[in-house]
């Protein structure tokens, strides 16, 4: 199966859609660096494509990038209907009869996303504390595109596999980072070592989440459907693979707080840094223009100096935690309801309770 670009003929296509095109064949690299500089789109915006909506919101701390309907559909075909091991794949598990398959997946979202999902079909682990993987003829895994994590999503699909079986794993475009390339032979060298390898050019479309549709739009570009494409790495496995150590990031890692407020996601670290001036409680972060971060990289050196972070990239700095932390606890909850607890909390009327409203979007300017 191969995706081929969307549009008409030369010159019938839409800034929209010639863009899209770019950025597919870009393999990888974002669309924001194929025409820079540009201006920010009208606040409001609703011309540009989003992907499918789910409740709760997908969040980019998350790592929360989930296959198209239609690949979804076609890797669940590939793998068949039974004995199957899914890491981090629930948009697959959706497609696939219950009792046919394990979806272990960190999510504690995937219930509500997907009601169609057992619990009985989930292990509810991130991949670096799994413990328990039970022996599949078939492994698809969806890691995130960076080391050490990516080795050790390989290593547990290797162990699911036991030794022989068929492993799926979409590749990281050419284009995606300056490394990607040499990355990706590594990946390719570690399968081949495990047994035949069959790469499925362009199988793999992403849809595009709400955080990036939104960090696009501020960044004044606008999309007509899903660009973000990987190959399709197909290993018919005949022994087990050592997987190479890879270097552990030094220092704590990042830890975040979640708060579920009507549909949104919204993190709030759980350490700020100290700010170095007397200032408001919640602030806006440096060279952001607005509330909305126009990035998806956590490479982007801004986000050293966010605090709250919500599933629609609107971004805030935080001086006093257990202020925000409180107020982000009055407004938790469903959306029914939440009208009501926005009134609660502006009793209190001050410049910060109203940033941090505008930040939830749930105070008009």
């Amino acid at each position: 199966m191969t995706y081929a670009p969307r549009g008409g003929p030369a010159g019938s296509e839409t800034p929209a859609e010639a863009l899209t095109n770019t950025a597919r064949e870009a393999r990888g690299a974002y669309p924001v660096d194929l025409v820079p500089e540009q201006e920010p789109l009208p606040t409001g915006t609703t011309g540009g494509y989003r992907g499918v909506s789910y409740t709760p919101e997908l969040h980019l701390l998350d790592a929360e990038w989930f296959f198209t309907p239609r690949t979804s559909r076609a890797l669940a075909e590939l793998l068949g209907d039974s004995d199957i091991c899914l890491l981090g794949s629930p948009t697959v598990a959706n497609e696939l009869p219950t009792g046919r398959y394990t979806l272990v997946d960190q999510s504690p979202f995937v219930l509500q996303r997907f009601p169609r999902i057992s619990a009985a079909d989930v292990i509810a682990t991130t991949i670096d504390r799994t413990t328990r993987v039970p022996a599949s003829a078939r492994v698809l895994l969806d890691p995130p595109w960076y080391w050490p994590a990516l080795a050790d999503w390989l290593a547990v699909a290797f162990e699911a596999l036991g030794g022989s079986g068929r492993l799926c794993l979409p590749l990281l475009g050419e284009g995606t980072r300056p490394t990607a390339a040499h990355d990706r032979r590594a990946i390719l060298a570690i399968l081949a070592s495990a047994g035949r390898v069959e790469v499925l050019h362009d199988f793999v479309e992403y849809d595009v989440p709400l955080f990036e549709a939104r960090a696009l739009e501020a960044a004044g570009i606008q999309l007509s459907g899903p660009w973000r494409r990987a190959d399709l790495a197909v290993v018919e496995v005949e022994q087990l693979s050592v997987v190479p150590e890879t270097p552990r990031p030094a220092g704590p890692a990042e830890e975040w707080s979640t708060f579920v407020i009507g549909a949104q996601v919204v993190k709030l670290r759980a350490d700020p840094a100290p700010r170095t001036s007397a200032g408001p409680t919640i602030g806006t972060v440096p060279g952001v223009e607005g509330l909305v971060l126009d990035s998806v990289s956590r490479r982007d050196p801004r986000c050293a100096a966010v605090d709250l972070w919500t599933s629609r990239n609107l971004v805030g700095q935080v001086s006093d935690r257990p202020f925000v932390a409180r107020l982000l606890g009055a407004l938790e909850g469903p959306s029914d309801g939440l009208p009501e607890r926005v009134r609660k909390v502006l009793v209190e009327d001050t410049a910060d309770i109203t940033l941090l409203l505008r930040l939830l979007e749930l105070l008009d300017d």
